[in-house]
């Protein structure tokens, strides 16, 4: 629907290169590794005994199977889940199948039935209480109604469904809602809150490796450029730039989508490729893609992707002047918006609608009655009982003057008890603090001492903010037999424990090049320490050999010559020099770890840089970039960065340090910090 809306809104059009990629042999690869994941669903179905266990892992594998268009399939293992959780009495399981049943029919464009089939899992959700499913299943219900264009209604399901993961913490999930969220925005016409709720989503899907879902939140980010880029009023340039953008990030998601073999997320991607080359009169890349789309749609009966194939071809072959292709392709693409959308769906959605309303009160009503008549039995019986409950009524009380004086002695000897546990507790719990602070000191005393900063670089700044007690990020510096300073700057893989137990065995790799093997140059101490990396985490038990290490920036400062000498590892140098006005020099970083990768064969390239007096030179790790806050929960970013040191570029280090970190605190608000910070400052 979102492609089509994208069709129906075609104004402006400007020629791009002609792109095309092709992802075909990462199929074969994905394919792989989806089998291996269905064999082991199986493996576990088969011969499992008829538990709660065996439902879910039914319902697993026909969310597996609805994922990559077989639908067939994944309605046979949703109705397996039902009937075995129905027979369990397993609501929540029996719910789970249901949603997954009305997902198969709003795949397939049975709205009506898909929407019946929702209510039927939200009651079952409902009843079993269990959160995280009611949110799946008004989230479910706002998709349904997304796609017969009844967008306030979805607008309210989607928003339940948000607020009830926010509730319960459910991170993961929530960026379903708000993708969901941001296509009724696009729908409505506000694409700046669209772009925003599609990053939401895309970031966070990326952070819990949700590819499908990554892939979908590219394809409408494109969209959302190409809507930008058919509005009025805007000059040739922003044109220009929002429809690259728009094929960049279409391009994305196609490759996700191949990848991991997702279906309806390939079609979805060839729809949108075609439009974005219809804008930019590619005609022939635009039909090869709706040809595409439509040939992909039919296959796995993908009839919303099916509707919108045919209305991107009467678009293209109306342009063309083919007005008879024009024709067929218009009536196909009607056939199935009829078949989408009519008013009978519609009808017949009100009628599931209210009947689940009605439902729903008259389960309250019988169950209020049953509550009534119940508590009229217990008075019936309560009365009948008062009798014979006064003649015992004396040999009660004697009875439990006895059981309390066993009672008491068994409370004094479990109060005691718990007394032990806790202070158990409490010393187990200093134990932990006192071996984390004490590795913390173990940790630091790797680290470059100020004493040895301040005698080599007088006027400098360190801002260090570890996430936890020890970290991940680290600064390292050495005297070499040259004359000259070392500084590193790094940012091992993970932070807390095992991050600092990675920057120990990064910073004992370092010192291993510089002390052992004498190496002064920059780039050598990269390449060795990469190596002697590589080497020791060969030893961590798994078949390849663990890939973690560190991003880092290494300087040497020849301060006599005025000349820096660095190679850098992703983390990037910046250095803020006086001329007429105060300019931002970025040192450009190689894209590769300091570990194992798909580069660790090639050297760390090294370069050298002519300093300036007064010349400012700030190494920084990802922490403060990374880092969500400010009024929209958004990140810091690495521009805001250099805005802001450029800034304070005047200010005293010092100053400059303390000015850093009320601007964290600032952004960070009441939010959790991220990862671990590390920014030093070094004036010539």
């Amino acid at each position: 629907m979102f492609s089509h809306y994208l069709l129906r809104n075609c104004e402006k059009e400007i020629g791009l290169k002609k792109i095309c990629l092709l992802f075909g042999f990462l199929i074969g690869l994905s394919a792989l590794a989806q089998n291996n994941e269905l064999n082991l669903l199986l493996n576990n179905i088969k011969n499992a005994p008829e538990d709660s266990t065996k439902v879910n892992n039914l319902n697993a594998l026909s969310e597996e199977y609805w994922q990559t268009g077989e639908f067939t399939s994944a309605l046979t293992y949703a109705q397996e889940a039902k009937v075995l959780a129905e027979k369990i009495e397993f609501k929540a399981g029996e719910g789970r199948a249901f949603i997954n049943t009305a997902l198969i029919y709003w795949k397939q464009g049975d709205y009506p039935k898909a929407l019946e089939l929702a209510f039927y899992g939200l009651r079952l959700y409902e009843e079993s209480g269990n959160q995280s499913g009611i949110a799946r299943a008004h989230n479910c219900i706002g998709l349904i109604y997304f796609n017969q264009e009844n967008y306030d209604e979805a607008l309210v399901e989607y928003y339940k469904g948000l607020q009830l993961r926010e509730s319960i913490g459910d991170t993961a999930n929530i960026a379903g809602s708000f993708n969901n969220i941001g296509e009724v925005d696009a729908e409505k016409g506000d694409y700046d809150l669209a772009l925003k709720h599609f990053e939401i989503a895309l970031t966070i899907n990326q952070k819990y490796g949700n590819q499908n879902w990554a892939a979908i939140n590219l394809n409408n980010i494109g969209n959302i450029y190409v809507l930008k880029a058919g509005q009025k009023n805007i000059s040739q340039a922003e044109e220009m730039s929002n429809y690259q953008l728009a094929q960049k990030y279409y391009l994305d998601a196609l490759g996700i989508c191949q990848k991991i073999e997702d279906k309806q997320g390939i079609a979805k991607s060839y729809v949108s490729l075609g439009t974005i080359n219809l804008r930019v009169k590619s005609y022939d890349e635009a039909r090869q893609y709706f040809d595409n789309a439509l040939d992909f749609s039919k296959r796995i009966g993908y009839k919303e992707a099916i509707k919108s194939s045919y209305g991107g071809l009467e678009k293209l072959d109306s342009t063309l002047g083919n007005w008879e292709a024009a024709y067929q392709n218009q009536k196909l693409f009607s056939l199935y918006s009829d078949s989408l959308i009519n008013e009978e769906n519609t009808r017949k959605s009100m009628y599931a609608s209210m009947n689940f309303a009605f439902e729903k009160k008259e389960t309250a009503l019988k169950n209020q009655q049953k509550e009534e008549k119940r508590q009229q039995f217990i008075i019936i019986i309560s009365v009948s009982v008062g009798f014979v409950f006064a003649l015992v009524l004396a040999f009660i009380i004697l009875r439990s003057l006895r059981r309390n004086q066993k009672q008491n002695k068994i409370i004094t000897a479990q109060k005691e008890l718990v007394e032990k546990q806790k202070q158990l507790v409490e010393e187990k719990q200093k134990e932990i603090s006192d071996s984390i602070n004490y590795a913390e000191r173990i940790q630091r005393s790797f680290m470059a001492t100020s004493d040895l900063l301040t005698t080599n670089l007088p006027d400098h700044f360190v801002f260090f903010q570890p996430k936890d007690v020890v970290s991940g990020d680290f600064y390292w510096a050495a005297n070499l037999p040259n004359g000259s300073f070392l500084l590193a700057t790094a940012d091992s893989t993970g932070h807390g424990v095992p991050g600092a137990i990675m920057s120990i065995l990064n910073i004992s790799c370092l010192e291993n090049a510089v002390e052992e093997k004498q190496l002064i140059e920059p780039a050598e101490i990269l390449n060795h320490t990469r190596s002697k990396i590589i080497e020791r985490l060969k030893k961590d038990g798994s078949a390849e050999g663990g890939k973690d290490g560190m991003d880092c920036s290494l300087i040497r400062f020849d301060l006599p010559h005025h000349q820096l000498v660095y190679a850098a590892a992703n983390n990037p140098i910046w250095i803020v020099r006086q001329t007429a006005t105060m300019e931002l020099i970025e040192l450009v970083a190689d894209r590769k770890p300091v570990g194992k990768g798909d580069k660790d064969q090639e050297s760390f390239t090294q370069h050298t840089v002519q300093l300036q007096k007064n010349d400012l030179i700030y190494t920084i790790t990802d922490g403060l970039p990374d880092q969500f806050g400010g009024p929209r929960g958004k990140k810091f970013l690495y521009k805001q960065l250099k805005e802001f040191l450029l800034s304070i570029a005047n200010q005293p280090l010092e100053q400059q340090k303390m000015r850093l970190k009320e601007a964290f605190l600032t952004w960070k608000g009441d939010l959790e910090q991220v990862d671990d910070i590390c920014i030093i400052g070094v004036r010539i």
